[in-house]
């Protein structure tokens, strides 16, 4: 009987402790609803509480949770003292939420629940998708997912497209998630290196590895019109194209007197396929050619030829251009000049063949000496590095590459990388290069990525 009667005033104890202990607290609410939000931007829900008791109020430390994250405008009250709980929540798919955050104290066995709602219509740019990891400070740029826009534009009439194919995947080959908003498309990732496939009738197929970096909010996909549609587009110069091919025949024959007495061989700067300068900033381009005997197999120089021959259709006065191949030796075989017209380095992108080994380590250092010392303030300064990636001679480790890149990037100027073939290894190193640099990295395996790619890197590196 004794027994019992302990058991039932020790049951009776137990359960009075929380309910003497909930007095000592007092808070004005426990939910918070931010109710319809068009642009989430991981607001903050805060909530007052109150010592009410005579003990201080100490509150136990929160293990991390990537959906919220709660914070204390002090780690203790005193007796009669008032502080704040604040919550920030971390969605990372649009519509309602209701979520229970769990907060523990020293007063009470169990913790105060507080409750935050709400419905997110959108995303804001600059949103958090996830907590950062706690006592490090803020989470850095590559830690943290991002909202990204897609937009696809016609490279000529700058008009939004709406492709019937579009694609992004992460490096590993997975898939990534696009939401289409209007005509554009968005999409919830970190920061980093992505493969990008695009495609519609009537323009060249985009695909290109893109390095989006964390202040990048917005990336637009210009599609080039493929050469059928260039003569309904732009009606005026159909009369005269017939007339300026012919004339480039009989050039070749060295025929000089035709060539000089005719204005009409500048009609190519006017021509559609030219960078619109009211769009993109002045280039500084050092292009580092490998033209050694790996080139030669499936057909890589001739997509290397094909990719230089646009990029040198859509140059502009205002562009300068330097060319440097690698074989046995690293040779500057197109000083650093200003591209009034086309036509002396698309004869010399013609003659290219390839010979020797690749010192690749020679052509880059020469490259970056060659881009600081001609630099354009404001401008486009890259260099853009277009191989196969089997380097056979030279005497720079893969580490000691990645860090004089990443030094000259420091310096403003940026790296790109075009590859060739199907050695995986060589292309991942390729990749890794590019995004040491700053730059893109683009993978040519057929005719029509070779004619669009290399122009469309410089779109998105001297977009102003």
């Amino acid at each position: 009987m004794r027994i019992k009667m302990l058991l039932r005033f020790f049951s009776l104890w137990i359960l009075f402790i929380p309910i003497a202990h909930a007095q000592q607290i007092s808070i004005d609410k426990n939910m918070w609803d931010f109710g319809a939000v068009n642009f989430w931007k991981n607001d903050t829900a805060r909530f007052q509480i109150r010592n009410a008791g005579m003990k201080p109020l100490v509150f136990l430390p929160v293990f991390y949770n990537e959906d919220y994250r709660v914070t204390f405008s002090s780690k203790s009250l005193e007796p009669g003292e008032t502080g704040t709980v604040s919550i920030v929540y971390y969605a990372r798919v649009k519509g309602p939420f209701n979520r229970e955050v769990p907060v523990y104290v020293n007063l009470r066995s169990e913790p105060i629940v507080f409750q935050v709602k709400g419905w997110i219509k959108g995303f804001d740019p600059d949103a958090q998708l996830r907590c950062p990891t706690v006592n490090t400070g803020p989470a850095g740029s590559d830690d943290i997912s991002k909202v990204f826009t897609i937009e696809v534009r016609n490279s000529r009439t700058d008009a939004i497209l709406q492709p019937e194919h579009i694609q992004v995947h992460y490096k590993s080959g997975k898939r990534v998630n696009l939401e289409r908003s209007g005509y554009t498309y968005e999409m919830l990732i970190p920061p980093g290196q992505y493969m990008v496939d695009v495609r519609k009738q009537g323009f060249a197929d985009y695909y290109a590895a893109v390095t989006l970096e964390a202040f990048r909010k917005l990336m637009v996909v210009y599609l080039d019109p493929l050469e059928e549609s260039q003569v309904v587009v732009s009606p005026p110069p159909v009369e005269t194209e017939p007339v300026v091919i012919r004339e480039e025949l009989p050039q070749k024959t060295e025929v000089p007197a035709p060539v000089e007495s005719r204005p009409r061989r500048d009609s190519i700067q006017e021509s559609p396929l030219k960078l619109d300068p009211r769009l993109y900033n002045a280039n500084n381009i050092v292009m580092v050619l490998d033209v050694s005997y790996s080139m030669k197999k499936e057909d890589k120089l001739v997509f290397l030829k094909s990719a230089m021959s646009r990029m040198a259709q859509a140059l502009r006065p205002m562009d300068k251009v330097t060319l440097i191949t690698m074989a046995g030796t690293a040779s500057m075989i197109f000083s650093p000049t200003w591209i009034q017209k086309p036509d002396s380095l698309l004869r010399l992108i013609e003659q290219l063949a390839p010979a020797g080994g690749t010192n690749g380590a020679a052509a880059i250092r020469l490259a970056y000496a060659t881009a600081l010392k001609e630099k354009i303030e404001g401008g486009n300064n890259q260099v853009i590095v277009a191989t196969d990636g089997v380097f056979t001679a030279g005497t720079m480790s893969n580490d000691d590459l990645l860090k004089l890149v990443a030094d000259y990037r420091n310096k403003g100027i940026m790296l790109s990388t075009i590859g060739f073939g199907n050695a995986i290894k060589p292309l991942e190193f390729l990749q890794q290069v590019a995004i040491a640099g700053g730059g893109d990295y683009l993978h040519v395996q057929n005719e029509s990525v070779a004619q669009s790619g290399l122009v469309e890197q410089l779109k998105r590196q001297s977009r102003k």
